[in-house]
Protein backbone atom coordinates (compact mmCIF):
# COMPACT_ATOMS: atom_id res chain seq x y z
CA UNK A 1 0.00 0.00 0.00
CA UNK A 2 1.62 3.35 -0.98
CA UNK A 3 -0.90 5.54 1.32
CA UNK A 4 1.32 6.42 4.61
CA UNK A 5 -2.01 8.19 6.05
CA UNK A 6 -5.27 9.23 6.11
CA UNK A 7 -6.85 12.31 7.67
CA UNK A 8 -10.34 13.21 7.74
CA UNK A 9 -9.56 17.38 7.75
CA UNK A 10 -12.54 19.02 6.12
CA UNK A 11 -15.84 18.23 7.27
CA UNK A 12 -19.45 20.03 6.31
CA UNK A 13 -22.60 20.22 8.46
CA UNK A 14 -24.45 21.51 5.69
CA UNK A 15 -23.77 20.62 2.14
CA UNK A 16 -23.06 23.25 -0.06
CA UNK A 17 -22.27 21.51 -3.52
CA UNK A 18 -25.29 22.15 -5.45
CA UNK A 19 -24.10 20.23 -9.09
CA UNK A 20 -25.62 17.84 -10.41
CA UNK A 21 -23.56 16.22 -12.77
CA UNK A 22 -23.04 12.23 -12.45
CA UNK A 23 -19.47 12.87 -11.09
CA UNK A 24 -20.52 15.11 -7.78
CA UNK A 25 -23.45 13.92 -6.68
CA UNK A 26 -22.23 13.35 -3.51
CA UNK A 27 -22.50 16.43 -1.10
CA UNK A 28 -20.68 15.67 1.61
CA UNK A 29 -17.29 17.16 2.59
CA UNK A 30 -14.63 17.73 0.07
CA UNK A 31 -11.02 18.80 -0.07
CA UNK A 32 -10.68 20.65 -3.26
CA UNK A 33 -7.21 22.33 -3.02
CA UNK A 34 -3.74 21.70 -1.42
CA UNK A 35 0.07 22.79 -1.29
CA UNK A 36 3.11 22.71 0.55
CA UNK A 37 5.34 25.22 1.86
CA UNK A 38 8.58 25.62 0.52
CA UNK A 39 10.34 23.26 3.00
CA UNK A 40 7.63 20.28 2.52
CA UNK A 41 6.68 19.87 6.31
CA UNK A 42 3.58 21.81 6.23
CA UNK A 43 0.77 21.03 3.80
CA UNK A 44 -2.23 23.58 3.10
CA UNK A 45 -5.40 22.34 2.65
CA UNK A 46 -8.82 23.82 1.36
CA UNK A 47 -12.55 22.55 1.96
CA UNK A 48 -16.03 22.94 -0.27
CA UNK A 49 -16.96 24.20 3.00
CA UNK A 50 -14.67 26.96 3.49
CA UNK A 51 -12.80 25.64 5.58
CA UNK A 52 -8.90 26.28 5.32
CA UNK A 53 -5.96 23.91 7.56
CA UNK A 54 -2.23 23.20 8.19
CA UNK A 55 -1.32 19.55 8.74
CA UNK A 56 2.53 18.43 9.93
CA UNK A 57 3.37 16.66 6.68
CA UNK A 58 5.83 14.16 9.36
CA UNK A 59 3.21 13.36 11.91
CA UNK A 60 0.66 13.13 9.18
CA UNK A 61 2.99 10.36 7.33
CA UNK A 62 2.77 8.01 9.69
CA UNK A 63 0.33 5.10 9.56
CA UNK A 64 -2.34 6.89 11.44
CA UNK A 65 -5.70 8.55 11.25
CA UNK A 66 -5.40 10.81 14.01
CA UNK A 67 -5.97 14.47 13.54
CA UNK A 68 -2.63 14.72 15.77
CA UNK A 69 -1.35 16.31 12.57
CA UNK A 70 -3.36 19.05 12.32
CA UNK A 71 -1.69 22.32 13.35
CA UNK A 72 -4.35 24.53 12.92
CA UNK A 73 -7.69 25.11 11.22
CA UNK A 74 -10.10 27.55 10.17
CA UNK A 75 -14.04 26.92 10.08
CA UNK A 76 -16.15 28.91 8.14
CA UNK A 77 -12.59 31.02 6.88
CA UNK A 78 -15.04 31.98 3.71
CA UNK A 79 -18.96 31.41 3.39
CA UNK A 80 -18.10 29.80 0.29
CA UNK A 81 -16.53 26.90 -1.04
CA UNK A 82 -12.34 27.43 -1.68
CA UNK A 83 -11.13 25.97 -4.72
CA UNK A 84 -8.19 28.34 -5.38
CA UNK A 85 -4.95 27.92 -2.50
CA UNK A 86 -0.99 29.70 -2.94
CA UNK A 87 1.82 30.18 -0.93
CA UNK A 88 3.77 33.41 -0.78
CA UNK A 89 6.80 34.38 1.40
CA UNK A 90 7.26 37.99 0.26
CA UNK A 91 10.11 39.01 2.49
CA UNK A 92 8.15 42.00 4.03
CA UNK A 93 5.31 40.59 5.13
CA UNK A 94 5.95 36.55 5.96
CA UNK A 95 4.49 33.55 5.41
CA UNK A 96 1.74 34.15 3.89
CA UNK A 97 -1.39 31.62 1.66
CA UNK A 98 -3.96 33.67 -0.74
CA UNK A 99 -7.39 31.81 -0.87
CA UNK A 100 -10.14 32.20 -3.84
CA UNK A 101 -13.73 30.61 -3.01
CA UNK A 102 -17.08 30.42 -5.52
CA UNK A 103 -17.72 34.01 -5.19
CA UNK A 104 -14.67 35.68 -6.22
CA UNK A 105 -13.18 36.69 -3.33
CA UNK A 106 -9.51 36.34 -2.87
CA UNK A 107 -8.19 36.63 0.90
CA UNK A 108 -4.50 36.53 2.36
CA UNK A 109 -4.01 34.84 5.67
CA UNK A 110 -0.81 35.52 7.67
CA UNK A 111 0.07 31.91 8.34
CA UNK A 112 1.82 33.34 11.80
CA UNK A 113 -1.61 34.64 12.94
CA UNK A 114 -3.57 31.53 12.26
CA UNK A 115 -0.69 29.53 13.92
CA UNK A 116 -1.06 31.49 17.31
CA UNK A 117 -5.15 32.47 17.58
CA UNK A 118 -7.14 31.09 19.14
CA UNK A 119 -10.59 32.54 18.70
CA UNK A 120 -12.36 32.18 14.82
CA UNK A 121 -12.72 35.36 15.00
CA UNK A 122 -9.46 36.43 15.29
CA UNK A 123 -8.22 34.02 12.42
CA UNK A 124 -9.94 36.22 9.81
CA UNK A 125 -7.87 36.93 6.78
CA UNK A 126 -6.50 40.33 7.23
CA UNK A 127 -7.25 41.45 3.58
CA UNK A 128 -10.33 40.31 1.19
CA UNK A 129 -10.33 41.22 -2.50
CA UNK A 130 -13.56 41.22 -4.71
CA UNK A 131 -13.89 42.45 -8.29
Amino acid sequence: DTILSSIAVHTCDIPVFKATTPLSTRAGPSCRATIFNPTGDVLFTASNGGSIAALDVNRASHYTTSDDSILWKINQASPYGIHALYHMHPPHIGECIVTGDDEGVVRIWDVRSCANSTSSASKRSAMAFQD
